[in-house]
């Protein structure tokens, strides 16, 4: 699918406080930033049938032996995050050592555990999203089609995006002529289709039936052969990668918590990125094939860097990262929304410090709260003329007009 309508000198970068306007009134809560995300964990946790519970105790236990705080202490004071992941990730590094065996096993352990947990919280929110500030951001990004750079994990943009563009279709008709071998390889019946929107293409991309209950995966060679199947132009850039980025677990990974998987595992495997529907139950852990699966995600701690030093790290991400380069050079006008450029994120600030080193916007909006966060964007692009608003709602009332507003008759 071509983008004839992009605004190819836009782009958006979004960071977790984009899903502030996101409201679960369930729970209730928004998802999580890195300050209260165990608090929220802990308080979704109270509900009937305690969901996280396998998760978030022994990782409680953690934090209370290497910081000394309580359950109550979490609940009422912030605990970063990225912080936990830091130590833990030192912790295990160190534990690599000979002799070491049983501790490495526990934090080897401890390590899946926090990241199911992110995987599990952020699910608590799917559907949310639709109710919110986010349609309407949706809308524009469907229509306007910028270059988009996130380091979220959640795939909440995408799915606005994927309702905006749905077309009207009979779900009978199209359920029965997809089932029926190849001819499942048709037109998706979306405008947007978010199989080709992020930039790479998956070795398993899900049916295009686009009915998640169905949880069917196809080689994504065939999917991607087919003359409409082409990776969009403008991409959703996930440099941190997402939480329906999938990679299998090798049978010798297993990690201690769960049952033997039942699957065959072959060389292969090791290296396939799976594009999955993100649809799964709360009460098992994700399965693809008789083979356990996990995210593949960038998780917030001090060595994100040495990530990309997997291979199939590299593989998803490395042309991502060249990709966002090449859109922060080029773009006039860029609307940077929740994102703070952590310390930890030494990487992202190279990134933007390359793009505009030459590069020199038309027009940069900052939508945050934190006027620490505004003068580090401030520091990090050159600009002509900057906007500030601290919330997204704020944004879409007041500042998409002054965005589309014309500075010079050079822009397209």
């Amino acid at each position: 699918m071509s983008n004839p309508n992009s605004h190819k000198n836009e782009v958006y970068v979004f960071g977790a406080g984009l899903n502030r306007s996101i409201f679960n009134p369930y729970l209730p809560a928004s998802p999580p930033l890195m300050e209260d995300f165990f608090q929220i964990a802990m308080r979704i946790n109270e509900r009937p049938g305690k969901p996280f519970e396998n998760e978030l105790k022994p990782l409680l236990d953690y934090i209370y032996n290497n910081w000394n705080l309580t359950r109550n202490d979490i609940l009422t004071k912030p605990f970063n995050l990225e912080r936990c992941f830091t130590v833990l990730e030192y912790q295990y590094s160190n534990a690599l050592q000979p002799g070491m065996f049983v501790s490495l096993i526990d934090l080897f352990d401890l390590r899946f555990k926090l990241r199911t947990l992110i995987f599990k919280v952020l699910s608590q929110f799917n559907g949310c999203q639709f109710q919110s500030d986010l349609w309407t951001l949706g809308e524009i990004l469907f229509m306007t089609k910028p270059g988009i750079i996130t380091f979220n994990y959640d795939d909440y943009v995408e799915s606005v995006i994927e309702v905006v563009s749905q077309k009207r279709i009979n779900r009978d008709t199209h359920l029965s002529s997809t089932l029926k071998g190849m001819s499942r390889i048709r037109n998706s019946p979306l405008r947007w289709n978010r199989t080709l929107a992020y930039g790479i293409a998956f070795d398993i991309v899900p049916s295009p039936t686009h009915l998640p209950y169905l949880n069917q995966y196809i080689d994504g060679n065939v999917f991607y052969r087919r003359a409409r199947n082409k990776l969009y132009t403008r991409s959703i850039l996930k440099l941190h990668g997402s939480l329906n980025w999938l990679r299998f677990i090798p049978t010798d990974a297993t990690p201690p918590s769960l049952p033997k998987p039942r699957g065959v595992w072959s060389k292969d495997m090791e290296s396939q990125i799976i594009l999955s529907h993100a649809e799964w139950a709360m009460d098992q852990h994700p399965m693809i094939n008789g083979n356990y699966v996990e995210p593949v995600i960038v998780t917030p701690d001090i060595y994100k860097s040495k990530r990309l030093e997997d291979p199939l790290f590299g593989k998803a991400l490395l042309p991502l990262w060249k990709q966002a380069g090449n859109y922060l050079s080029n773009s006039k006008k860029l609307v940077i929304i929740g994102y703070s450029f952590p310390d930890a994120d030494d990487l992202v600030q190279k990134l933007f410090q390359n793009a505009f080193s030459e590069n020199t916007l038309e027009k940069l909006i900052v939508v945050n709260p934190d006027s620490r966060a505004v003068e580090k964007s401030k520091m990090l692009c050159k600009f002509q003329e900057v906007l500030q608003f601290n919330n997204l709602k704020e944004f879409l009332e007041k500042g998409v007009p002054l965005f589309n507003r014309k500075r010079s008759s050079n822009i397209q």
